[in-house]
């Protein structure tokens, strides 16, 4: 509260006494202050695991830097994103899915032993299918007498084989790159396998040319069905009369 003062030579029109005034106080703004720099969460790397209040201190930071600056937001979202790929990435010693390997063992008692044993077993698996996909053409010929060449388009071989070679090479083609790419992690042969296998999986698409698609090999052949061609006969036939009726309107005959 400010004192009041008289004002000289001035009355108040209620009480004819000196007008006083009353001085009121001028309301002024706090002064501003820079915004504080947020902290950008800590960039989790490869394998570490941070505590929940960390993760949890990281979050509130990162809605802070929305509410001030988007942008710088994004970017440390990006920054704190985890690049690491499941089962692509893997420092070894872990199994891999089922969709990369099957049967799911490792070989050894190194870091690769399940890119290890993904090779084998996955490169095991299309040759045993192979192996009964040709067993079963032979026991039609042997007890059945039905000729080789009816035999093995009956069982589809080789290209029945194709199925579980095409499901497979994803995890064998990952898990050579692996063996091969990284060989520190197990002994040196193992290198040399994944190199082997890596090499074998590239050459596929030209050795499934060669032995499936290339001329002489590729045996479909097309097999005429009457029904079709009486049925595009009278399409044709139809479409014929229509020309024909469209030609006499035209010309007025």
């Amino acid at each position: 509260q400010l004192p009041s003062t008289e004002v000289p030579g001035t009355f108040s029109p209620l009480t004819q006494q000196p007008a006083t005034v009353t001085p009121t106080a001028v309301l002024t703004s706090p002064p501003t202050q820079a915004p504080k720099e947020e902290a950008i969460p800590p960039t989790p790397s490869p394998g570490k695991v941070f505590p929940a209040s960390q993760k949890k201190a990281a979050k509130g930071a990162t809605s802070a830097a929305t509410a001030v600056n988007p942008g710088g937001a994004k970017l440390a979202a990006v920054i704190g994103m985890n690049c690491e790929v499941e089962d692509i990435d893997l420092g070894g010693g872990e199994p891999l899915d089922w969709e990369f390997h099957p049967l799911g063992f490792g070989i050894g008692d190194h870091k690769q032993k399940y890119f290890l044993g993904a090779v084998v077993s996955n490169l095991g698996i299309v040759v045993v299918f192979f192996v009964l996909n040709y067993v079963t053409a032979w026991a039609q010929v042997a007890w059945l007498k039905v000729p080789w060449e009816k035999a093995i388009f009956y069982v589809r071989a080789p290209g029945l084989v194709y199925i579980p070679m095409v499901w497979l090479l994803t995890g064998t083609s990952i898990a050579a790159s692996n063996l091969a790419f990284f060989p520190s992690r197990a002994p040196s042969w193992v290198a040399v396998v994944g190199a082997v296998v890596l090499a074998l999986c590239l050459s596929l698409p030209p050795l499934m040319w060669f032995i499936l698609l290339k001329r002489g090999r590729f045996r479909a052949t097309t097999v005429p069905d009457p029904k079709i061609n009486a049925d595009a006969a009278e399409i044709v036939k139809g479409f014929g009369k229509e020309t024909e009726n469209n030609a006499k309107e035209d010309t007025g005959t």
